[in-house]
């Protein structure tokens, strides 16, 4: 069982990975001490989610599952081939809302530490109206712009009394992250883990961080009566675009990194090519011309 008031804390570092998709991961989350996992779902339980009432909030049905069946214990990744279809379609549904609900999560944040929160008040005031907006419907708000930006006002007022300028700007953002919150949600849309482009959905999930990363030094260096203008210019598609190469670089010397290299009998390295490449999933391949 969970014990909300002794949890454990994940936050990422420089080097966090998201080791399904191969790509840098930004965030915090939450678990008890008996969870065997931490994910997103987790977090909503340690924040006040009932686990029951966690099945009607992903749209399923606890009598399908087994009987031994827990959010704290469930990784998506880790399913048999042959496994039940009713497992099956929770480990699509949990890694569906959990990607969409790091997107709103993390853009709220970003607004909100633009503006000047804290990062640990931020969080917490995010996953406070996350967390009421889901136990007053279900996660279908996640692809809501409507329901977005009240989950984005809801911070605004709840900073309100603390530091009235600070949600002023928080408040001024709301259009603008519901929109690029829903544009990213929606391709998380019917995950199917089974048949999932791992490339779109790393793409997608990547474009949280370059948005939030630009929504961020907006709000910093705005004034709050230019700031819905300036946010029109965040451009959410051009995040999930594929980003050229921006370096390659030639190595003199191959000797440290041979044993990884495939190497042709009898051939002569002379160096080992690189490639520097903000999509981390990409692969290069390179000829000689002239």
């Amino acid at each position: 069982g969970y014990d909300a008031s002794h949890p454990v804390i994940l936050m990422s570092q420089d080097d966090t990975r998201d080791t399904f998709l191969n790509i840098p991961y930004e965030g915090k989350m939450l678990s008890s001490t008996t969870s065997t996992v931490t994910s997103q779902l987790t977090t909503l339980i340690s924040s006040g989610v009932d686990e029951d009432d966690l099945y009607s909030i992903l749209g399923l049905n606890k009598a399908d599952l087994p009987a031994d069946f827990s959010f704290a214990d469930f990784n998506p990744f880790t399913l048999a081939a042959d496994a039940p279809a009713a497992l099956k379609t929770a480990a699509n549904k949990t890694e569906e809302v959990s990607q969409q609900l790091k997107t709103i999560l993390q853009l709220v944040q970003s607004s909100a530490t633009g503006a000047g929160v804290t990062t640990d008040e931020a969080f917490a005031s995010a996953l406070k109206a996350v967390v009421a907006k889901l136990q007053a419907g279900d996660a279908s708000i996640l692809t809501d712009e409507a329901a977005l930006a009240d989950i984005v006002q809801a911070v605004a007022d709840d900073i309100a009394t603390s530091n009235p300028d600070a949600a002023a700007k928080i408040a001024a953002t709301k259009s603008a992250v519901a929109a690029s919150a829903k544009l990213i949600n929606d391709d998380f849309a019917d995950l199917d883990l089974e048949t999932i482009d791992v490339d779109a959905i790393a793409k997608s999930s990547s474009a949280v961080d370059a948005v939030s990363s630009s929504l961020k030094t907006k709000v910093e260096t705005t004034d709050v009566a230019d700031l819905g203008e300036e946010l029109e210019k965040l451009d959410v598609e051009a995040a999930k675009q594929n980003s050229a190469p921006t370096d390659i670089v030639l190595s003199q010397d191959g000797s440290a990194v041979i044993g990884a290299v495939n190497v042709a009998e009898g051939s002569l390295v002379v160096g080992i090519l690189s490639t520097t490449d903000a999509d981390a999933n990409d692969t290069h391949s390179y000829s000689l011309s002239g």
